[in-house]
């Protein structure tokens, strides 16, 4: 039997501040690794849409798609 993954449709680039510290995971999975601990107040930006509660973004402009970290959707603002 599979996971069950959910998605949710999230524009690329959209500008997030993070509202509460958290672990920044590898995977959009609750006990995937953590890679590093994110900051309440940290800026970081989208990169693909939500998947499991997760929204995959880089906490810098200039990293690539593929240096990106996961956080919980429920922690982040977006900024306008």
């Amino acid at each position: 039997m599979g996971r069950m993954v959910d998605r949710g449709n999230r524009k690329a680039g959209v500008r997030y501040e993070v509202t509460e510290d958290t672990e920044a995971k590898s995977y959009p999975l609750i006990d995937s690794k953590t890679e590093k601990v994110m900051q309440k107040g940290s800026i970081v930006y989208s990169v693909s849409d939500s998947i499991n509660a997760y929204l995959c973004v880089k906490d810098n402009l200039e990293a690539n798609d593929e240096q990106c970290i996961w956080l919980p959707v429920g922690i982040l603002k977006p900024i306008y």
